[in-house]
């Protein structure tokens, strides 16, 4: 399952607001009251639901309104989605906005990283287990593991084990 930047940058305006609402005007009162920290973050995700302008009009911070405006101005008249958006105009962004990319980053390539690595270990695994005679049945039979998910993730599928599963695996195997 891959990332999406419109379901991490809801749930990260989620975090920072302590809100668990979609509701421009919730995230807005919240982000005037008790999280400004959210603000970037909040515009994104109303850029994202093309609520820009709802966003906008429910501010009364003149601070807030002053820099949600000057940022909606950099938005195309033509809508797009607000991970293309900060990527298109990164460098003219106030930092803030540049740390939701930031921030949305290191959270997929840690996904990807992580993918990665247990398809490595995987391609481990099956090499440990042939040079030991042993069956990926075997495997699972020790350690107690899910003969799907285990035949699934050593044909190539790494979203079927944990890391931890996979390097207990690989480690076993290793130890044959």
């Amino acid at each position: 399952m891959r990332l999406t930047f419109r379901g991490w940058l809801l749930s990260y305006c989620q975090e920072l607001t302590g809100l668990k609402t979609t509701s421009v005007k919730k995230l807005v009162s919240a982000v005037e009251e008790s999280a400004p920290h959210a603000s970037a973050a909040v515009f994104l995700l109303a850029v994202e639901a093309r609520r820009v302008a709802d966003l906008i009009s429910r501010t009364s911070d003149p601070e807030l309104l002053a820099e949600w405006g000057s940022v909606a101005a950099m938005l195309p008249e033509n809508p797009m989605d607000a991970e293309a958006f900060a990527r298109a105009n990164y460098d003219d962004l106030p930092v803030r906005y540049r740390k939701v990319i930031d921030a949305y980053d290191a959270v997929a390539e840690s996904h990807e990283n992580d993918e990665h690595a247990k398809a490595l270990m995987a391609e481990r695994t099956v090499a440990a287990l042939e040079k030991a005679g042993k069956t990926r049945y075997r495997l699972c039979r020790d350690l107690g593991l899910n003969e799907g998910n285990v035949y699934a993730w050593l044909a190539g599928d790494p979203s079927k084990v944990s890391r931890a599963t996979a390097r207990r695996a690989w480690r076993y195997a290793q130890s044959l």
